[in-house]
């Protein structure tokens, strides 16, 4: 890992816990296990660390994503692939959950302007493939007309939920089996709601 890499690594566990505003530049140069200079070497401000998290965070997702909906699997197939893809990434990047939400609270201001930067700069994220994906799908008769976009919107919500209220969820449901039973049984719930949902009645 270069120093780069640790600086974001560490930028990113600090902004998880205190925010960008909380966060001290001090205190990531000391996580990194750097000189605070190095710090602004690599990034002109605070800001722009922030910015370049972000950043990090999104251009590790999409990759993983495009390979799946690219690939032409089956609807079910896929819609697995995607669970099991965005369940790993929140089990092991748990931070990334106060990330966005500190976001979305902010409306997502610095979220917003960077997606759509990312989006230049990778022009294929600009054609939503997922969302050409459903739409492909639709077309072979093999999904119900519904809006692709309003489906990928769902399936964020399906997997996004659980990460997001899991200590009010596991106090409010009792569970009280082995978390990774829980979401064993949790992806097989969002997936049987999918395809009941989703498939043409042919395909049923």
């Amino acid at each position: 890992m270069n120093t780069r890499e640790k600086i974001l690594q560490a930028a990113y566990q600090v902004f998880a816990l205190k925010g960008k505003e909380g966060a001290r530049v001090d205190e990531i140069a000391q996580r990194a296990g750097i000189n605070k200079a190095m710090i602004y070497y690599h990034f002109k401000s605070k800001n722009d660390l922030y910015r370049a998290v972000l950043k990090s965070i999104f251009t590790n997702i999409f990759p993983g994503v495009l390979a799946i909906v690219q690939k032409g699997s089956p609807l079910q197939e896929t819609l697995e692939k995607l669970v099991d893809l965005y369940f790993q990434l929140y089990t092991a990047q748990p931070e990334l959950m106060k990330i966005l939400l500190r976001e979305l609270a902010d409306d997502g201001r610095e979220l917003v302007p960077l997606l759509q930067e990312i989006q230049r700069e990778i022009p294929v994220l600009s054609t939503q493939p997922q969302i050409q994906c459903f739409q492909r799908w639709i077309e072979e008769g093999k999904m119900r007309s519904l809006d692709p976009r309003h489906t990928w919107i769902s399936f964020i919500g399906m997997t996004l939920i659980y990460f997001i209220g899991r200590p009010l969820i596991f106090a409010l449901l009792n569970f009280d089996e082995k978390e990774e039973h829980v979401l064993h049984d949790r992806k097989e719930n969002i997936i049987g709601i999918l395809m009941h949902g989703l498939m043409a009645k042919e395909h049923v």
